[in-house]
């Protein structure tokens, strides 16, 4: 799961397990599950963990259990997202029949790693034919799961291969995934049935060669600056764009915590609640924002003060450990302290 394209009030979920075959292929959804990789080498063989199911990466060839994860203990700049590992497994002679996959969410990553999956022996034939309409397929393939790869693991404001089809891919085949988060369903949505949607139109989408009308993108919404520190700042916004915060030369930053008040009509604690979403544009901004379980960065220190922060290298947020739908009770003034605070501290030790 990529915490970019995940809105952070609609993190915190009940745990379900669904199970579904896809061809050859059994997928295993166990909602906000998470192991370490040693509990994974206890799994049968013929295993796949699907971006962050595992946290770490494992490739235990011996037995066939693989974890493609590009969030813990990985540079994210040097990293594949996880739909690009699995691609380029396929690729170099993976056979994926038979086995195992498993998924603790879903996102554009996960569900495109699913469907490569799934279509591994069509994968095989366009790679066996030497035919022109079967390159020029492989190679819109190749241009999807890079543009979606990428946008996933280093955002969408980072540059791809071809911007309309990542746009296609997020935006219409995500859509009923994007609905129920807009609806705040997601929570407590069926997420085999969302899958299920979300591969009917991947499969549309490819029959029609991704020729897709989309209507005008909307401009993004306006962000208010809180607070302005050392190369980061905290805005309230109301649509969690990163991207608008990047991009923005005048009031923005490369590292933008984001916050949305939660009205007390909707907390389900009955205090004040803050959403929020920290992130920096890449690895080479010098702000130690993560990741969660590293002494020293921004996202351990916020651990110490409340549980449930956590993220990679250039991402993060709060999600409840009690899966009740609480948000954090830190405030945007608590969270510019401990910022403050990690980036002094930082800077002292480079010194």
């Amino acid at each position: 799961m990529n915490p970019e394209n995940i809105n952070p009030n609609n993190l915190e979920q009940p745990d379900s397990k669904w199970e579904a075959t896809e061809g050859s292929i059994r997928v295993i959804i166990e909602r906000g599950k998470q192991i370490k990789p040693q509990e994974f080498l206890n799994f049968p063989p013929k295993s796949i963990a699907l971006d962050g199911y595992c946290d770490g990466q494992v490739f235990d060839f011996e037995a066939q259990r693989y974890s493609f994860d590009h969030h813990a203990g990985v540079n994210r700049h040097a990293a594949r997202a996880t739909s690009e590992q699995v691609f380029h497994a396929l690729l170099a002679d993976f056979s994926p029949e038979d086995f195992n996959i498993y998924v603790n969410d879903l996102d554009g990553d996960t569900i495109l790693s699913v469907w490569l999956l799934q279509n591994s022996q069509m994968i095989n034939q366009l790679m066996a034919d030497q035919g022109s309409e079967s390159k020029l397929k492989l190679e819109k393939l190749y241009q999807l799961v890079d543009s979606a790869g990428v946008s996933d693991n280093y955002g969408p404001h980072h540059r791809n291969a071809n911007p309309q089809l990542a746009r296609i891919f997020f935006e219409h085949v995500l859509n009923p995934l994007n609905e129920s988060y807009k609806k705040k369903e997601y929570r407590t949505a069926d997420l085999n049935a969302l899958l299920q949607q979300c591969l009917s139109n991947m499969d549309a989408a490819w029959e029609k060669d991704f020729n897709i009308s989309l209507p005008e993108r909307e401009a993004p919404k306006p962000f208010k600056v809180l607070y302005t520190g050392d190369g980061f700042v905290i805005a309230e916004s109301q649509d969690m764009n990163t991207e608008a915060v990047y991009n923005d030369k005048e009031k923005g930053a490369k590292c933008a915590i984001l916050v949305k008040p939660i009205p007390l009509t909707e907390s389900k604690s009955g205090e004040l609640e803050w959403g929020y979403r920290i992130a920096k544009s890449s690895e080479f901004v010098p702000v130690p924002l993560g990741p969660g379980d590293k002494p020293g960065t921004i996202l351990y220190n916020l651990a110490q003060k409340e549980t449930g922060w956590g993220g990679g290298s250039t991402i993060g947020a709060f999600r409840d450990p009690t899966n009740k739908g609480l948000r954090s009770k830190l405030s945007p003034e608590q969270i510019y302290e401990v910022v403050t605070q990690t980036i002094e501290e930082r800077q002292k030790k480079v010194t």
